[in-house]
């Protein structure tokens, strides 16, 4: 059975984990001690708390990280914000983090779409507000943003606010460490989407997505 632990002390909460398996009683790794520090306000796990430590021992748990997202198994978000551009043209850029690695590595454009939905077409009087380039592969995504699906491989990003913004495209971070760097442990942790302010003024584009690992 997975529990999450978290400990609350005053207004500070800290997850000791990201997720605590109970133990089996085979585990040699059962107990978990963990130290509150008031006068440095600093929590930290020893074996030994130092005195005017408050002491939180949890026992029967072991630890567990999470692995790879299962071939097959669909992983959804959100995506967006809101900015202010000074300029008609103005690019802006927004990331987007999986909940956890891929054994895949986004080290393509073609790995991101953004879907043609209802809120693209608004914007731009009934024709297409993305990317020439990301209109050849919108089909691909055939789900909504009330219900987000994605092909094998593909993170798809279905926009449900789309303002002041045009010339949408999805794309990789793999080099995002380093210009002139491939970092694929970046391709395969997270993606982007950027788009165009179409005049001066707020420009947003907000959404859901959906990968699917292959």
């Amino acid at each position: 059975m997975k529990i999450k632990l978290v400990v609350m002390l005053g207004l500070f909460f800290i997850p000791l984990t990201s997720v605590a398996e109970r133990s089996n009683g085979n585990s040699g790794n059962s107990r978990l001690k963990v130290c509150y520090n008031e006068s440095l306000n600093k929590l930290y796990v020893s074996g030994k708390c130092k005195r005017a430590s408050v002491q939180l021992l949890f026992e029967d748990f072991t630890i567990a990280s999470f692995g790879l997202i299962s071939s097959g198994v669909t992983v959804m978000g959100v995506i967006g914000s809101r900015n202010y551009a000074s300029l008609g043209g103005d690019r802006i850029e927004n990331l987007a983090s999986l909940p956890s690695q891929t054994a895949q590595v986004f080290d393509s454009e073609d790995d991101v779409q953004v879907a043609n939905t209802l809120a693209i077409n608004d914007e731009c009087g009934g024709l297409t507000c993305l990317s020439e380039f990301e209109s050849s592969g919108a089909s691909r995504c055939t789900g909504t943003p009330e219900n987000p699906t994605a092909p094998s491989g593909v993170v798809c990003i279905y926009p449900t606010t789309n303002v002041n913004a045009e010339s949408l495209v999805g794309f990789n971070i793999v080099n995002i460490a380093n210009s002139n760097t491939a970092s694929p442990t970046a391709g395969s942790v997270g993606f982007g989407l950027s788009w165009d302010a179409i005049t001066t003024g707020v420009s947003a584009v907000e959404g859901v997505w959906a990968y699917t690992a292959p």
